[in-house]
């Protein structure tokens, strides 16, 4: 279930490494691998967004989800939400089969027991208990535009003492607990959370583009006390570290196995080369670019990634990338034949490439969580 809603959201991406035989025999290798612009979005959510958004996409999958278990977890929701707020169904078999035997034939036991599994896992309905929908989820699928106070009330303050401890009450407001915990290991979290200051996290985040000065502001504005000193030296002593070492990556490394190859390769002034060992190279040029310019000299490169074993991956930037490069060639066809269906078509790409580079969008939960119209789609009454 989580595989697919991560399919569904755009968090794994499915990568083409490879094609054997043709005509009818040829088949397509693929694997699935992390794009790591939408990772980075989805990292940028508090927690409750995020729980949102997965809610969102069971109860409204993107992605193709068999049609009878759909149908049943808008059954289990359905019914849950018409009890009282504290009742609950103390036998899950026996709610499975009463489901069945009301909604026959579109309601399935099995089918109500999957969709009580996920439900289970998600926190829509309790981890153990009787068989009744969470305060959120109510909320969620009955009230979403509550959903916003709901956390209104939440503490946001913490004790930042000066052993680098920070202790923190019990249902701490979502953005503040995720900011703490880019800069703490955790070292208890049962009711009070309790955190240390991390060096390492420290520098990471300061890698990352914040400052010492930044982190420092936040500490004190979220602390009931002020700021030691001592805090305030581990984070100066972090942050001066963030850029103690630094590593600058080329944008492309080729790699060939005849030196001579290389030697080729270097004397193309438009691939923009420097060795850096007999059969190694470097260049400021992107993978795409370089291949062009190597292909003029027959060398017919092909684009690996950093294991060496298969073609890198690609994200929805380079996606997007791909596409508006091919709308600004339609953009010249339609200039140059003065035909505007060529236009019309670059305006397709740009929209495209605009779509999946609008990873808010993306990632935003689809309203209404209500499954009112969906159930009586899929019963057909």
């Amino acid at each position: 279930m989580l595989a697919r809603a991560a399919i569904a959201i755009g968090l794994l991406v499915n990568q083409v490494v490879g094609t054997t035989g043709r005509g009818r025999n040829r088949k397509v290798q693929s694997v699935w691998t992390v794009d790591e612009d939408m990772l980075n979005a989805w990292r940028r959510l508090t927690p409750l967004q995020r729980w949102l958004r997965l809610v969102s996409d069971w109860s409204r999958p993107a992605s193709h989800v068999n049609q009878q278990l759909e149908a049943n977890r808008h059954l289990v929701v359905w019914e849950l939400a018409n009890l009282a707020g504290t009742d609950g169904y103390a036998d899950e078999a026996a709610f499975a089969q009463w489901v069945e035997h009301r909604y026959s034939p579109i309601g399935i036991s099995k089918a109500v027991d999957d969709a009580l599994g996920e439900a289970r896992a998600l926190g829509i309905v309790p981890a153990d208990g009787p068989v009744a929908l969470t305060s959120l989820a109510r909320v969620a699928f009955e009230r979403p535009d509550d959903l916003d106070t709901l956390f209104a009330d939440a503490p946001t303050e913490v004790f930042v003492q000066g052993d680098f401890t920070v202790l923190a009450p019990p249902g701490l407001d979502a953005d503040v607990e995720r900011r703490l915990r880019e800069l703490c290991v955790v070292e208890c979290d049962a009711g009070a959370l309790t955190m240390r200051l991390d060096e390492q996290l420290i520098t990471g985040a300061v890698q990352r583009g914040t400052t010492g000065d930044e982190i420092i502001t936040f500490l004190a504005g979220v602390s009931s006390v002020p700021i030691t000193d001592s805090v305030r030296h581990l984070i100066a002593d972090a942050a001066k570290r963030a850029d103690r070492v630094a590593i600058r990556s080329a944008a492309s490394v080729v790699i060939c196995e005849d030196p001579a190859d290389l030697m080729t390769a270097l004397s193309i002034k438009s691939a923009q080369l420097t060795a850096v060992a007999d059969t190694v190279a470097v260049s400021t040029l992107d993978a795409q670019k370089l291949r062009k310019a190597l292909d003029r000299r027959g060398l017919t490169p092909v684009i690996v990634d950093a294991d060496g074993d298969r073609p890198a991956p690609t994200g929805a930037t380079d996606q997007a990338a791909a596409l508006r490069a091919r709308a600004e060639e339609m953009r010249v066809i339609a200039d140059r034949h003065n035909n505007p269906r060529f236009g019309d078509r670059a305006q397709l790409l740009e929209n495209e490439a605009e779509a999946l580079t609008n990873f808010d969008q993306r990632l935003a939960p689809v309203f209404p969580l209500a499954l009112v119209p969906a159930i009586t789609n899929s019963l057909g009454r």
